[in-house]
């Protein structure tokens, strides 16, 4: 796997979701190790695991180090569905904020035509006729 690292560049999403997997698997082989030292049994198999992995992850890190824009502790990318999910999200906050903002502003019903508009229409507000009584 070394050489295979040093030949091919790896994205920066693989590289910290690698270096995540990597710690876990140290973790859990040293945890082994623990017990397997409590039970006074041979230890050395599985400190060697932990030897590779540990070189396995410097070199990653290495990798880290030589493009430094690209930090491996950020956030993996976003799935297609989750990046929509996001979107949704920002504008439905948006548009409550419009109508948040357009709610708390004092509305100003207009009953008669300003002397700009000349669209045709008496006014915004429709006045309903008094029909007087009479049925049609």
């Amino acid at each position: 796997m070394a050489s295979a690292l040093n030949k091919n560049k790896i994205t920066k999403a693989a590289r910290a979701k690698e270096v995540k997997s990597l710690k876990l698997q140290i973790a859990a082989l040293e945890k082994e190790a623990k017990h397997l030292r409590s039970k006074h049994k041979a230890v050395r198999p599985t400190l060697a695991q932990i030897k590779d992995l540990e070189n396995e992850l410097e070199q990653y890190e290495m990798m880290d180090l030589d493009d430094p824009e690209e930090y491996t502790e950020q956030e993996p990318e976003l799935s297609e569905l989750e990046l929509l999910q996001k979107q949704r999200r920002q504008l439905d906050e948006h548009e409550a904020e419009v109508r948040r903002r357009t709610s708390s502003e004092p509305q100003e019903s207009r009953l008669f035509v300003d002397s700009d508009d000349y669209s045709g229409y008496e006014s915004d507000v429709v006045i309903p006729i008094e029909t007087s009584g009479s049925l049609f």
